[in-house]
Parts: C-alpha cells; structure tokens; sequence
C-alpha cells in the first residue's frame, strides 16, 4: 500500500517490491494534483514488477475540492494497466470494492 496523500512530492520512499504474485495499492486524493503525480511516479517505479495494480482515488466524496477529475484518474490507471477505483471512507463509498479487488 503507498498512500500518496501522506507523501511529500520529492519522497524517494517506496516499499520493497510486490512481486509478481503481489498487489500494489496506490491511493491519491483527488483534492490534490501533487497527490496524483507521485501516484503517477510510485506506477512507473512498479511497472513490470509483475505485481497486480490498483489505484485508488480517495476523497472522492469532497467534490468542491476536488482538483483531479474521475477521467484523470482512469487515464492514470490505464496507462499502467491497473484497475482503478474512487473511494471515500467517510461515507464509506467503494471501501470494500477495493479490498475485494486485491483479495
């Protein structure tokens, strides 16, 4: 799991390798555009690890907020080939879709 919100934009900290028999979770918050493009450099950094992509935009329930469209973000997702999925935990929307989707 890389939670991009949490990040600074110049973070080099990336986990250890998923493997091929592994998921990669990367979430960003579509309040923020810094947010997506470390999304967007955690993916090319894990691409061709083998590991199952999923990228998870969070927040999505702060609409005046919002600075990253549902279009970016599926852009984004297919770009590396991964599933994507727009989520808020504080109204509980999409939460279990993505534990389904790395079970």
């Amino acid at each position: 799991l890389v939670d991009t919100p949490g990040m600074a934009e110049d973070s080099k900290k990336l986990p250890s390798s998923p493997g091929k028999h592994g998921v990669a979770l990367v979430t960003f918050s579509v309040t923020s555009r810094t947010s997506l493009r470390i999304a967007e450099a955690i993916l090319e950094r894990l691409q061709g690890m083998g590991a199952q992509l999923l990228v998870v935009a969070c927040k999505c329930d702060l609409d005046a907020s919002r600075r990253v469209t549902t279009v970016d973000g599926r852009a984004l997702a297919g770009r590396f080939g991964a599933k994507y999925v727009e989520s808020s935990a504080r109204h509980g929307r999409n939460t279990e879709r993505v534990l389904a989707d790395v079970a």
